[in-house]
Parts: C-alpha cells; sequence; structure tokens
C-alpha cells in the first residue's frame, strides 16, 4: 500500500508467516530463488525477504497480499460463527483506554490466547501476540483479525486511517454485520463480563437465536440416526434427528408470553436426544414433536443443532 508507514521487507515477512513450506517453497521457484530445498519455514522466510530486492518484495507483496489477507479473515469468520475445529469462545477488555484486548479460542482439548491493542499511535503497526506460531511472530494469524474486527466494531479505530495491510472490499459489510454480546464467566473464584461476537446475515434467519435457549413449536421428523463419541474413556450414545417445517422462537417459561411475530420458520433443523430422553419417548420417523433446547452451530455438523432436550411433546 502506498501509505504503509512500515518497510516493504518487515511488511512481506508479516505476510508470509500465514504460508507453510509448501507455499513458500513455490514462492522461491516463481522467484528463480536457488538452495532453498532443505530450509525450514522461518529459515524460507528470511530467505525469501533477505533475496529479493526492493522492486521484486514489491511485486510479491501485491501477488500474495490481497489471497493471504483474505484467507485468514474468511478463518476469521468461521471461528465467530463457531463453526471450525477451535472456535471464538469470549474477549476480554484488558485496557479500555489502550484497546487492549484479550481473546480465548477453545478447540476439542485446548485454547489459544490472542493479544491486541490498536491505537491512533500504534495502528501503523499495532501491539499483538498469539499463542498460535503465526500470530507469535507478528504475522496476521486469523486470531489477529478476529480482534480487528472486534476493535474496528467497538470503534477502536477507523478504518480510514489503517494503512498496514490491504483490506477486503466487502469489510465495511462485514463489520457492519457483526454483533457484540456481553456474557458472564468465572475466573479466579470472581464473575467477570466479557464479550462474545457474532455474525449475522440477512439469508440466515437462525442467526439471531444462535447461542440462546429456543423453544421448537412444531416439526416433522424427517431422519432418525444413532450415534456415539467418547468421553472420559466411557462410550456415549445419542441420537441425531433431522427436523423439517420447523417454526422456532426464543424460550418462553409460559403460554402469555408467546408472541407469534418471534417465531422464524425454517425448512430443517437438527436436534440432539440423549439415549435415555429417546428410548422414553421412542419418537418414530414422521413424528411431529415440540420441545425447548439450545441453539448453536455445531461445529462437526457444520449446521445449527439443539442440545440440552430435556422433553420433547407429540402432536
Amino acid at each position: 500500500m502506498a501509505n504503509r508507514k512500515i518497510d516493504d521487507k518487515t511488511s512481506l515477512n508479516y505476510l508470509l508467516q500465514s504460508l507453510n513450506v509448501k507455499e513458500l517453497k513455490e514462492i522461491c521457484k516463481s522467484v528463480n530463488l536457488k538452495g532453498y530445498s532443505r530450509l525450514k519455514k522461518n529459515e524460507l522466510i528470511d530467505f525469501i525477504t533477505n533475496s529479493l530486492d526492493e522492486n521484486e518484495i514489491s511485486i510479491l507483496i501485491q501477488e500474495q497480499e490481497k489471497n493471504i489477507i483474505s484467507n485468514e479473515i474468511e478463518v476469521a469468520l468461521k471461528k465467530i460463527k463457531g463453526i471450525e475445529r477451535e472456535n471464538l469462545s469470549y474477549i476480554k477488555i484488558l485496557n479500555e483506554k489502550n484497546h487492549e484486548i484479550e481473546l480465548v479460542f477453545k478447540g476439542f482439548n485446548w485454547k489459544t490466547v490472542s493479544y491486541l491493542s490498536i491505537t491512533d499511535s500504534n495502528i501503523d503497526d499495532p501491539e499483538r501476540d498469539c499463542d498460535c506460531r503465526i500470530g507469535g511472530n507478528l504475522g496476521f494469524c486469523n486470531h489477529f483479525w478476529a480482534g480487528f474486527l472486534f476493535s474496528a466494531k467497538n470503534g477502536f479505530f477507523k478504518l480510514k486511517n489503517w494503512t498496514l495491510t490491504s483490506l477486503p472490499e466487502d469489510i465495511d459489510d462485514i463489520i457492519n454485520n457483526i454483533e457484540i454480546k456481553t456474557k458472564t464467566i468465572e475466573e479466579n473464584g470472581k464473575e467477570i463480563t466479557v464479550y462474545t461476537m457474532r455474525l449475522i446475515k440477512i439469508d440466515d434467519p437462525l442467526a439471531s437465536l444462535n447461542g440462546q435457549s429456543v423453544t421448537v413449536y412444531e416439526s416433522e421428523i424427517t431422519k432418525i440416526q444413532q450415534r456415539e463419541y467418547e468421553f472420559e474413556g466411557n462410550i456415549v450414545s445419542y441420537y441425531l434427528l433431522s427436523l423439517k417445517n420447523v417454526k422456532i422462537g426464543p424460550k418462553i417459561a409460559r403460554k402469555s408470553e408467546f408472541r407469534e411475530e418471534n417465531v422464524i420458520k425454517v425448512n430443517e433443523l437438527k436436534v440432539r436426544l440423549s439415549e435415555k430422553l429417546y428410548h422414553k419417548n421412542m419418537p418414530q420417523k414422521g413424528d411431529k414433536i415440540s420441545f425447548s433446547g439450545q441453539l448453536n452451530i455445531d461445529a462437526f455438523l457444520k449446521a445449527y443443532l439443539i442440545k440440552n432436550v430435556r422433553k420433547i411433546t407429540k402432536f
């Protein structure tokens, strides 16, 4: 970028952190470098940045930057949506004055913590750190971009002042479609307020209910599958039901709270039943049922799934 304040060599170093060894070797081959076959990732990045002249580095940035950043932002959005192997769990504002935030991402049995601070004084090259290899070397990892989106949505900086990298053409739309909510967690024996993000899409009618307790007022079973998973050395069985013609809305405590305008109609949805609840009710394909539970996007199914169902009603 013409207005970038850091030098192109440093910028290229940041960008190349996102590439793997195979991709880095392909770059070496494309620019006719020799003697790179046995080099490791960090060695390859140093080899490339030290072997090219200023003009060659500038050209390489133009060729690589858009794809690298778009790919990392795409993964960040998937982690915000909750459909990756590792997803955004919550965000803490460590120092609001300095816009210091800590993002916590969780996988099946691991977590990744990322730190970011974007201010008017450091916007040319923000303070950042991450547990992942890319971010740990100051690269623009997907964790960084999740923090970037949170910071932009909170007004910690103005997009027009961002010169460190190019940005996707639809970055304004992405930020406008982000919703930030608060939740309470326990940390060191104390309750603290943290933040979550979710991406609202016009073509995603269930986005507004994601992460909430919901009631399915009407639905019809189209498929029943028995599945298993291992938990703490034990095999746990459950049943996955596919539904059609679903009417769903926020969970209500009593009938008087029902509002027709809050009901959303979707063509299909999945619900998970415990083995005990399934055998108690013995639902069959074609049955029409209603129930309440927790709606989330399941990372493995990559679809909305209702869990924590305690009771189902046939009608």
